[in-house]
Formats: structure tokens, sequence, C-alpha cells
């Protein structure tokens, strides 16, 4: 009879032949060795369908999906279809992990049944530039509804004058989830095509319905920054349409789970939407016809009309502020300053 694993992983895989074989290798070398591998082909136009076939082929553990293009989201979706295990892993293609990640986050639910358990990550530039992104500081197990909505809203934003937009990353690579109640759920990811930042919606619908989470401060996934296909490294126009978007479902369905909280909601929400207009804004990419045209939009005006700017820490009000009174030159002056 075989086993039930452990957990499985799953790795959607697009355009990342450099460096899919390093984040195989990761999950291979695994020490808990009980792990399936779902690697879902996201119709990739370089050679690792190929290479997905050949993993399989050298290793059982391995389940390969061929799928038409769809997207992040929705490769997540078809690896869910056919996971197995306890607990569910993400891992994008072009990171990787400790060997012992799987064993020390999965040892922590044995005798300890949890839903969750996060950890803390690196940011991975290159071999000779690997800094630890410590968001948890000590080990902590969340049990009270409050407890976990509050973690919840850290991910999504945090309060005005708190000296980072959000306390917690919103990606879900650094966390095992039980598939239990995803399952239970059919909770999905969104297409990143149609809203931006997938990963903050799957969470709302699996931590809103969880009763423990885990947080453990070591940190084991290499988060890797030097791959050129990025999203948040490209200029794109539809970016400000996804961040409404984004934030219309971010309310709508934190106010359906939290309802004598909307007031709260609001306030983390219009964060979370604030940082990524400032990015997009203040971002060497964004031509500024490009922001001339979008600090007249409508949402923007209302989204910043309620806001307190002024209780934001100096480093983000300046640029909030010169956004609110529509200062484009300005904002591209601040620009300039700063490459120079």
């Amino acid at each position: 009879m075989i086993s039930r694993p452990k957990i499985s992983v799953i790795v959607p895989i697009y355009n990342v032949e450099e460096y899919l074989d390093r984040c195989v290798k990761s999950l291979l070398y695994q020490t808990l060795k009980d792990i399936e591998i779902i690697l879902v082909d996201d119709e990739s136009p370089d050679n690792c369908p190929d290479l997905c076939d050949a993993y399989a082929r050298e290793d059982d553990r391995i389940k390969v999906i061929h799928k038409k293009n769809g997207g992040l989201g929705y490769a997540r979706n078809s690896g869910l279809e056919v996971a197995t295990g306890e607990y569910v892993a993400f891992v994008d293609s072009d990171d990787f992990i400790e060997i012992n990640a799987f064993e020390d986050l999965y040892n922590k639910t044995i005798d300890n049944p949890t839903d969750a358990v996060f950890a803390n990550f690196f940011d991975y530039v290159s071999s000779s530039e690997i800094m630890p992104v410590i968001e948890i500081e000590r080990e902590q197990s969340l049990e009270s509804s409050k407890d976990i909505r509050q973690f919840l809203f850290d991910m999504v934003g945090t309060e005005p004058s708190y000296q980072k937009d959000r306390k917690y990353s919103m990606s879900v690579w650094h966390a095992i989830y039980s598939l239990e109640v995803i399952k239970e759920y059919e909770i999905k990811f969104p297409s990143e095509r149609e809203m931006i930042s997938e990963d903050i919606i799957f969470h709302i619908q699996f931590l809103s319905r969880v009763s423990k989470v885990i947080l453990l401060p070591e940190p084991y996934y290499y988060y890797c920054a030097n791959n050129d296909q990025s999203l948040t490294r490209t200029y794109r126009a539809d970016r400000i349409e996804k961040f409404i978007s984004l934030h219309k479902e971010v309310v709508r369905q934190l106010i359906d789970f939290y309802p004598d909280n909307e007031s709260t909601v609001k306030n983390r929400a219009d964060r979370l939407f604030i940082s990524y207009l400032r990015h997009y804004i203040y971002s060497k990419t964004t031509p500024l016809s490009i922001v001339k045209k979008h600090l007249g939009n409508d949402y923007i005006i209302e989204v910043l009309g309620r806001y307190p700017i002024n209780l934001m820490p100096s480093k983000y009000k300046i640029v909030t502020n010169l956004i609110k009174l529509r200062q484009p030159l300005l904002i591209s002056i601040i620009k300039f300053l700063k490459r120079n």
C-alpha cells in the first residue's frame, strides 16, 4: 500500500530553463523524502517541458502536468487538482529551498496539529549577496480567531504610521498549508492576468477559515530576484486597472469574512493599494505620460482622499501626497534625483 505523501510540492513552470535544475534538485534532495513533486508546465516555450519529463523518469515522486498557458495562478490550481499530500507547498521554479525545509516545517505539525506553518525567507540576489528577511522574530502558535485575523490583516497592509507597508509577505511560497482545508472550501487562485497579487486572495480564503497557524523564525526559502522575466521588473500598461480590481476584491472578501471590522478592512486594503500605486508611479519604467494619465483616475482620487496620508512615515508620505496633489513633474524630479 502506497502511503500518503506528507507534503505535495507544486512548482509552476514557464520559461525558466536557466533556473529549473537548481529548483528541482533542492526538492529532490530534501531530508523529508515522503513528498510528491508536481511540476506544472504552463506551455513553456523553452526546453522546460522536456526537462520536466526527464525528471519524472528519474524519480517516481515527480508528477508532470502539461497544460495550455494560463498563468501562475491557474498553474497552481492545476497542481492542487492532483495533489494528495497532507500539506501542500508552493515553490516558484526560479527559486529554491534549504534541503531541511520541509522536514522542519512538517515536524512542527506532528505532535501539534495545525492548518499552516509559516517561516522566514532569504532574498537571493547572487551567491555572494543573500539577505535573510526576518518578519517572524520568534516561534508563535496562533490559536484564536483574533490572532489569525490580525496576522492576515498585517499581511494585507499595516496601519498608516507603520514603517513598512506590510508586516508579513503575502507570497505563498514560505509556508505549508493543510490540503484538507483547501479541498474542503475549494480554495483556488485567481488569474494574475485579471487581478495582480493572487497570493493575497488565496490567503484571505485560507486564513479566514482556519483555527491554528504556527510561525517559525528560521528562514528556508530563497526568493531569487534575478529573473528578468519578473512582472515587477517590467512596465505594463494595465497595472492600475489590476490594482483597482485587487483592491475591490480584497475589501469585498474581507468584509464578507469580518463584517464587524469594515473600517479596519478598508484602512488595511487602502495601504495595500497605495503601496502598489506608489511603486508603480515611482518606478523608472513607468513613463511620465502614464503617470499624468493615472493621477486623474477617480478611484485613485477617492482612496487617497480618505486615507490619513499625513500619518504615514516620511519616506512614503512625500510621494503619496504628490500623487494625491497630482504633481507628476515633482514626482519625476524625485525619481531622477534618487537614481542619480
